[in-house]
């Protein structure tokens, strides 16, 4: 009986060394290998490194504790155009969006720059020209989500599960302040 019992005692011992010396789970790499419930066509980590030039992933604690998974790239062409693309079907469809880009297009260009822009438009004279969507247009392709701008992205992981985490930062400098999650994922999934 004492000869089973020495070689059970070290398996155990062995599987209970073995176990305190695994690694934890690298954060960034739980997240990159991650798949979002709405897009499971991909990972998180191939949709956002195609969707952006110069990704970079990160992870830190913050002072709470929390480790923290942190992507920042730059704007691609083919995001620009997408986002200009639906907020164009915004302006066009929402009374709210197209106040705010008044607003906040007043505020960025400036009257006089805006006058500017008009009377030096290649096509001004033609009769079907809207100096509204020219401003509009320029407004998006140098204030909203203009090409090469950097992004960042930051998922929280879940203390409880760390194979769990949760998307709660996103931005494109000011830009993405009044745009929705769901089109900016829209344009990295698809």
């Amino acid at each position: 009986m004492k000869k089973r019992f020495f070689p059970t005692i070290t398996v155990l011992l062995m599987i209970m060394f073995l176990a305190s010396c695994t690694k934890p789970a690298d954060p960034v790499e739980t997240v990159k290998g991650m798949i979002m419930d709405d897009y499971p066509t991909t990972t998180i980590g191939k949709a956002f490194d195609s969707a952006f030039n110069n990704p970079v992933w990160k992870s830190f604690k913050t002072e709470k504790g929390q480790t923290v998974v942190e992507f920042n790239g730059n704007v691609k062409q083919s995001m620009h155009d997408g986002i200009s693309k639906f907020l164009w079907h915004r302006v066009e469809t929402d009374k709210r969006i197209a106040k705010f880009f008044d607003r906040d297009m007043m505020e960025k260009i400036g009257l006089e720059k805006m006058k500017e822009l008009v009377q030096n438009y290649p096509n001004a004279k033609q009769p079907d020209f809207d100096p509204l969507k020219m401003l509009i247009q320029y407004y998006i392709d140098q204030y909203y989500t203009p090409t090469g701008a950097p992004v960042e992205f930051q998922w929280v992981m879940n203390i409880k599960d760390p194979a769990k985490a949760s998307l709660e930062r996103y931005a494109c400098g000011d830009s993405w302040k009044e745009l929705e999650l769901e089109p900016v994922l829209n344009m990295i999934y698809h």
